[in-house]
């Protein structure tokens, strides 16, 4: 019995853990596959202790078990839609940013070299976007060397960016 309890301890923790970096996932590509394995590992661990539980007959250690693996597809879920949200709020911030560098291309004539150069007549400071509560990111920018277009972007999750492209006039998720 004390045994069941401390399987289901454990996976709470790994599971606490997972949502954390699922949800903040800014860490890089290098521990998104960290995370990445951790999700293997709680799925394949469950599995073996539900196997374990159907050979010997235990039923309330299936149950657990099944309860652990329903609690995971919830993290899995639940921080899928909080980096949805984080998208769709960091898009929102950039586009004050987007109004910004027409501004600045109207009154000058071009795009600036940097977003610094925005600050403080067009924006107060430049604003980061809300990806990842660990690691704090901020919003990347390039124009082009004519001086025709421009894009802004972040990282959104590991190794994809959210990019706003200046000629299409649309954001693109790029992986």
């Amino acid at each position: 019995m004390k045994e069941n309890r401390n399987v289901i301890i454990g996976s709470f923790i790994l599971f606490l853990v997972l949502f954390i970096a699922q949800v903040d996932l800014t860490f890089g590509f290098i521990a998104s596959g960290i995370v990445g394995v951790f999700w293997l590992f709680s799925a394949i661990t469950i599995v073996t202790f539900v196997v374990i539980a159907i050979i010997k007959k235990k039923r309330n250690l299936i149950i657990r078990c099944c309860i652990v693996a329903i609690s995971l597809f919830l993290v899995f879920i639940a921080s899928n839609i909080i980096n949805k949200i984080k998208l769709e709020a960091s898009q929102d911030t950039a586009s004050g940013i987007i109004l910004a560098l027409e501004d600045f291309k109207k009154e000058k004539g071009n795009y600036p070299s940097s977003l610094n150069e925005l600050t403080p007549i067009y924006l107060e400071e430049i604003p980061k976007p809300h990806v990842g509560f660990i690691n704090k990111q901020k919003f990347y920018y390039n124009k082009s060397n004519k001086n025709e277009k421009y894009v802004l972007g972040f990282p959104y999750v590991a190794w994809m960016f959210s990019q706003y492209d200046s000629e299409l006039g649309e954001w693109v998720v790029d992986d």
